[in-house]
């Protein structure tokens, strides 16, 4: 085999080996065991969904907890304000120059939504006084110093990955984190079969149900729609090209995933940060609660229903 290719797989493997390690490195100042137990609570809702494109980092609470969702965010909106200004655009066509001012302002971006997701989550974790040891100033700075350096650790080895690596650092990180939850998944829907929770028809409906989804997201992001175009009849010197057809093939599914990862940040912000919001804040948190109908506002203080969900977890714990 190549020896390039070698270097190449190997260097890859131990970038994603990397990755794999920080997903369990919990954040400092918590409690790994109390958090596992508030996690429990809410698995099947808002941070079970977080968790699977984290690759069990929210699970954990781990050093990565925010993969790569700011900085995917960032490039996706540095790209719309690309489309809507003007001189956006003629920054990034100044060639080479243009692109690295572009990339900059994509970092910078990255900065600033990872902070204020960190921020968040810091905030969130002091709700309660047995996930955190010593809440405070200086947990909150050293949760934002975390979990931001490693999400840019994470950009890091992406592109490490790519220049150097097989190729396409960033969809290889966001498969792996979500390739590694399907073990998981598949073992406790077989121990649900087993305790009677699920039947085997069940089961096996679930199955077939998973490939179909499956087959009908290939088909759709195979699909293309064929838009034919004509060409009118013209002359280029004295030689004369006759009326002409073709077709512009157009993805059905132009956005592909670019709405599921923009739809990330701000609900982690907003849920973050909805401990003690306005009125309406905590209505839309209480729809996305796990178990919704059971989750309602305690006694009519402004706390949020997903701190009740999370609050009842631990008693239970």
């Amino acid at each position: 085999m190549n020896s390039d290719l070698m270097r190449r797989v190997a260097l890859t493997l131990g970038a994603l080996l990397i990755y794999r390690i920080g997903t369990y490195i919990p954040l400092p100042g918590i409690d790994p065991a109390v958090w596992e137990g508030l996690f429990r609570g809410q698995s099947g809702g808002l941070l079970g969904m977080l968790s699977v494109f984290s690759g069990g980092a929210v699970s954990r609470m781990a050093i990565f907890a925010l993969n790569l969702g700011p900085y995917l965010s960032a490039a996706i909106l540095v790209q719309v304000a690309l489309l809507f200004s003007s001189g956006f655009r003629a920054v990034n066509d100044r060639g080479d120059r243009g692109r690295r001012i572009v990339r900059r302002w994509t970092l910078v971006m990255t900065l600033v939504l990872a902070a204020l997701q960190s921020y968040g989550v810091a905030i969130g974790l002091e709700a309660f006084g047995q996930t955190v040891a010593e809440p405070g100033f200086f947990f909150r700075l050293s949760t934002v110093i975390t979990l931001t350096g490693g999400t840019f650790l994470l950009i890091w080895l992406s592109e490490i990955i790519t220049a150097h690596g097989v190729g396409n650092g960033l969809a290889l990180i966001l498969f792996v984190g979500i390739v590694v939850a399907i073990p998981r998944s598949i073992a406790g829907l077989l121990e649900l079969g087993r305790q009677g929770a699920l039947s085997i028809e069940m089961i096996a409906a679930l199955a077939v149900l998973t490939i179909a989804l499956m087959a009908f997201i290939v088909i759709m992001e195979l699909g293309r729609r064929h838009v034919p175009i004509e060409y009118e009849r013209r002359q280029i010197g004295d030689r004369i090209i006759e009326k002409q057809s073709s077709t512009l093939a157009l993805k059905l599914n132009g956005a592909g995933m670019i709405p599921v990862v923009v739809a990330q940040w701000p609900l982690s912000i907003m849920f973050a940060f909805s401990a003690d919001g306005p009125a309406w804040l905590l209505a839309i948190g209480a729809q996305f609660g796990h178990g919704r109908a059971g989750v309602q506002p305690l006694h009519g203080d402004r706390h949020c229903c997903l701190r009740a969900v999370l609050r009842r977890a631990l008693d239970q714990s």
